[in-house]
Protein backbone atom coordinates (compact mmCIF):
# COMPACT_ATOMS: atom_id res chain seq x y z
CA UNK A 1 0.00 0.00 0.00
CA UNK A 2 1.24 3.90 -1.15
CA UNK A 3 1.94 5.74 2.22
CA UNK A 4 1.03 9.18 2.70
CA UNK A 5 2.84 11.77 3.71
CA UNK A 6 1.36 13.61 7.05
CA UNK A 7 1.26 16.93 4.63
CA UNK A 8 -0.99 16.05 2.17
CA UNK A 9 -3.23 14.15 5.11
CA UNK A 10 -2.96 17.78 6.54
CA UNK A 11 -3.73 19.52 3.74
CA UNK A 12 -7.07 16.59 3.48
CA UNK A 13 -8.10 17.94 6.96
CA UNK A 14 -7.71 21.79 6.29
CA UNK A 15 -9.48 20.87 3.62
CA UNK A 16 -12.20 19.47 5.33
CA UNK A 17 -12.59 22.09 7.64
CA UNK A 18 -12.25 25.25 5.13
CA UNK A 19 -15.82 23.17 3.56
CA UNK A 20 -17.36 22.88 7.21
CA UNK A 21 -16.72 26.15 8.24
CA UNK A 22 -18.35 27.51 5.01
CA UNK A 23 -21.29 25.04 5.43
CA UNK A 24 -21.58 26.86 8.47
CA UNK A 25 -21.64 30.19 7.17
CA UNK A 26 -24.67 29.04 4.33
CA UNK A 27 -26.61 27.46 7.08
CA UNK A 28 -26.56 30.56 9.21
CA UNK A 29 -27.56 33.13 6.18
CA UNK A 30 -30.53 30.15 5.00
CA UNK A 31 -32.19 30.80 8.55
CA UNK A 32 -30.85 34.44 9.32
CA UNK A 33 -32.02 36.85 5.82
CA UNK A 34 -34.53 34.50 4.81
CA UNK A 35 -38.61 33.64 5.88
CA UNK A 36 -39.28 30.29 5.18
CA UNK A 37 -37.70 30.34 2.00
CA UNK A 38 -34.07 30.21 2.40
CA UNK A 39 -32.83 31.43 -1.07
CA UNK A 40 -29.83 29.29 -2.58
CA UNK A 41 -28.30 28.69 0.99
CA UNK A 42 -30.02 25.59 1.96
CA UNK A 43 -28.32 24.06 -1.35
CA UNK A 44 -25.01 25.31 -0.81
CA UNK A 45 -25.04 23.56 2.46
CA UNK A 46 -26.31 20.77 1.21
CA UNK A 47 -23.58 20.71 -0.93
CA UNK A 48 -20.85 21.79 1.32
CA UNK A 49 -22.21 18.91 3.71
CA UNK A 50 -21.72 16.60 0.83
CA UNK A 51 -18.03 17.25 0.13
CA UNK A 52 -17.47 17.00 3.99
CA UNK A 53 -18.53 13.46 4.02
CA UNK A 54 -16.15 12.91 0.86
CA UNK A 55 -13.41 14.36 2.49
CA UNK A 56 -14.07 12.71 5.61
CA UNK A 57 -13.78 9.26 3.73
CA UNK A 58 -10.32 10.43 2.67
CA UNK A 59 -9.29 11.60 6.05
CA UNK A 60 -10.30 8.10 7.61
CA UNK A 61 -9.13 6.40 4.21
CA UNK A 62 -5.39 8.44 5.20
CA UNK A 63 -5.24 8.46 8.49
CA UNK A 64 -6.11 4.56 8.10
CA UNK A 65 -3.03 3.94 6.25
CA UNK A 66 -0.85 6.00 8.82
CA UNK A 67 -1.83 4.16 12.03
CA UNK A 68 -3.49 1.05 11.41
CA UNK A 69 0.02 -0.93 12.98
CA UNK A 70 -1.16 0.78 16.45
CA UNK A 71 -4.96 -1.62 16.53
CA UNK A 72 -5.04 -3.73 13.88
CA UNK A 73 -8.32 -5.16 14.15
CA UNK A 74 -10.33 -1.84 15.54
CA UNK A 75 -9.31 0.29 12.53
CA UNK A 76 -10.17 -2.47 10.26
CA UNK A 77 -14.07 -1.54 11.88
CA UNK A 78 -12.83 2.20 12.15
CA UNK A 79 -11.79 2.67 8.45
CA UNK A 80 -15.47 0.38 7.10
CA UNK A 81 -17.72 2.63 9.29
CA UNK A 82 -16.10 5.97 8.20
CA UNK A 83 -15.92 4.88 4.93
CA UNK A 84 -19.80 3.59 4.91
CA UNK A 85 -20.49 7.35 6.09
CA UNK A 86 -18.50 9.01 3.63
CA UNK A 87 -20.96 7.13 0.99
CA UNK A 88 -24.53 7.70 3.05
CA UNK A 89 -23.23 11.28 3.78
CA UNK A 90 -23.35 12.73 -0.21
CA UNK A 91 -26.33 10.42 -0.76
CA UNK A 92 -28.42 12.16 1.78
CA UNK A 93 -27.13 15.39 0.72
CA UNK A 94 -28.58 14.47 -2.64
CA UNK A 95 -31.93 13.93 -0.91
CA UNK A 96 -32.18 16.60 0.52
CA UNK A 97 -31.25 18.29 -2.68
CA UNK A 98 -32.96 17.32 -5.09
CA UNK A 99 -36.37 17.40 -2.24
CA UNK A 100 -36.92 13.68 -2.50
CA UNK A 101 -36.18 13.85 1.37
CA UNK A 102 -37.73 16.91 4.09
Amino acid sequence: MKSYSSTTTGRNAVALAVIAILGLVYITLFYALFDGSGGPFGSLNDICVALGGILSGVLVWRLHAIHRTCAPRMSRFAVASGLLGAILVPLGSEFAITSVAG
